[in-house]
């Protein structure tokens, strides 16, 4: 008798398949000649982009590099202390000396 249920060995998409959507838009970037990739690398190293667009752009291209890191759950035992700290008195405190 069959087995019922549960993940079959080589049932779904391949791992790293692209599907139709992402097919169909990568083919028609390539019909325009236009690549997001290089068109942010563009903008990001023009002299007259703004910072801000800038770091957007970086935001973007870092994804390409770089996996998001996850945030990380930390679990403490015992006392904590947390000290807060404002730097622009940090900067005041230099300046004054």
């Amino acid at each position: 008798m069959a087995d019922k249920g549960g993940k079959r060995q080589g049932a779904g998409r391949p791992k790293g398949a692209v599907n139709k959507r992402s097919r169909e838009l990568s083919e028609r970037l390539d019909d325009l000649g236009v690549d997001p990739i290089e068109g942010m690398a563009m903008i990001s190293a023009d002299p007259t982009t703004s910072p801000e667009l800038k770091f957007q752009c970086f935001k973007e291209l870092a994804q390409y590099i770089a996996p998001k890191r996850k945030a990380v759950e930390q679990h403490t035992t015992g006392d904590v202390t947390i000290e807060v700290v404002n730097f622009q008195d940090l900067d005041e405190d230099k300046d004054s000396v």
